[in-house]
């Protein structure tokens, strides 16, 4: 979600930072809904997803603003059909006072990993229940997003095929 930092932390001191901080807060700040289209045919249409996030780090609360983007696309010309943008802000507070309260590393290793398996599922639902009220037809999203995981996994092949 965030500018990918090529150093990861270490996994203890990762650990620790995830033990000292707590979700206080997740709310929607902004929606922004469009349909250029009246209801897209769903053979005819491509998704694309994109996510952002931007980090307030302060004294005694980390705001993280993540904006989730689903657009609904031709899968021939690539117009638009419509799109859902949302616009969450994430607050998290430290537990006790600590000295990697304000690493932008660990911040943004969070970013990536974390924050994405805290605003999705909320995501997801206001895709599905945005469509209903939009008249298009219903959209389930996968269960979970991981948008570094390749779309598709290489199998290994059977001993028989390699003869």
């Amino acid at each position: 979600m965030s500018a990918k930092i090529t150093v990861k932390p270490e996994p203890a001191r990762y650990r620790r930072f995830l033990q000292q901080i707590e979700l206080s807060s997740v709310s929607l700040a902004r929606l922004d809904v469009k349909a250029v289209v009246e209801s897209p045919a769903p053979n005819k249409t491509a998704l694309e997803m994109k996510q952002s996030v931007t980090q307030e780090i302060k004294e005694k609360e980390a705001v993280l603003k993540a904006k989730f983007s689903l657009d609904f696309l031709d899968s021939a010309d690539k117009s638009s059909k419509g799109r859902i943008r949302a616009f969450y802000n994430v607050c998290f507070r430290p537990r006790d006072t600590f000295e990697d309260w304000k690493d932008k590393k660990l911040w943004h290793t969070f970013s990536d990993i974390n924050l994405p398996l805290i605003v999705w599922p909320y995501f997801r639902e206001l895709v599905h229940s945005t469509m209903n009220r939009m008249g298009w037809p219903p959209l389930v999203l996968p269960l979970l997003l991981n948008p570094s995981a390749p779309q598709k996994r290489p199998t290994k092949k059977k001993k028989s095929e390699n003869n």
